[in-house]
């Protein structure tokens, strides 16, 4: 994969994935509380066919209700070319509560804000919802999430080759396994943007969470593709900061 094209990548998927708790894809259905904030910075490191690439992501949320948070999302690719992504703004509504399982809704809006010329965006503004579930089992929690995006692109070349709707499918598990630290196993699967392409990437992903307090994460994942239509290698840090 050539330095453009992993460059492109990478902040495509920051835009779709970083407002899951880092440094999980699969989103869980927790929000923050009427009144409550929460600030998420991280970084991640990918490397395919011998070429390193880096993006990065700040993340803040609000509680507007118990149920209801509020978010934006700034990605950025901080390797050349480097620059601010397609900033996201959203919603998560949890629905429904039953039983230890919780359901929930996310929809996203992505702002034209990325140069399309140079990698960093589509060109125009485009959508995405993603159904959210969680089930808490003794001392494992489960995770599931489908979404639909719906791009737009501004350059001709992009609109022939890329598809307009891509879904997405992934699952994690997490389990605390000492106190103030969590393992997690998380995979999915996505439709290959690319019109040419008939394999659908697929990933699986471990890390861990380390929080000092209950208002402290401290995060760190490795992700591996498990196909060739995936990234070969990632890795990624990240802290969360709730106030």
């Amino acid at each position: 994969m050539k330095p453009f094209a992993i460059c492109c990548s990478l902040v495509f998927l920051a835009a779709g994935t970083a407002h899951a708790a880092h440094p999980l894809v699969t989103d869980d259905t927790g929000t923050q509380g009427r009144g409550n904030h929460q600030l998420e910075l991280n970084t991640d490191r990918m490397r395919d066919a011998g070429v390193s690439s880096q993006s990065a992501a700040i993340t803040y949320t609000y509680g507007l209700r118990d149920a209801l948070d509020a978010f934006v999302t700034l990605p950025a690719a901080t390797t050349s070319p480097s620059g601010l992504g397609d900033v996201a703004a959203g919603f998560k509504w949890r629905f429904s509560e039953s039983a230890g399982t919780t359901f929930g809704l996310k929809p996203e809006l992505f702002f034209a804000t990325g140069n399309e010329n140079r990698g960093l965006g589509s060109g125009r503004a485009h959508a995405g919802l993603t159904l959210l579930a969680s089930h808490q089992a003794g001392e494992w929690t489960l995770l599931g999430n489908a979404g639909l995006a719906v791009n737009r692109y501004a350059l001709p070349v992009d609109h022939d080759q890329n598809r307009r709707y891509v879904w997405r499918l992934s699952a994690a598990a997490i389990r605390e396994v000492a106190e103030g630290w969590k393992a997690l196993v998380d995979s999915g699967v996505a439709r290959n943007t690319a019109r040419s392409e008939r394999t659908h990437p697929a990933f699986i992903l471990l890390g861990m969470i380390y929080s000092p307090s209950e208002k402290l994460d401290l995060d760190i994942g490795w992700k591996a593709g498990l196909n060739s239509a995936e990234t070969h290698r990632q890795v990624g840090a990240g802290v969360t900061v709730r106030f």
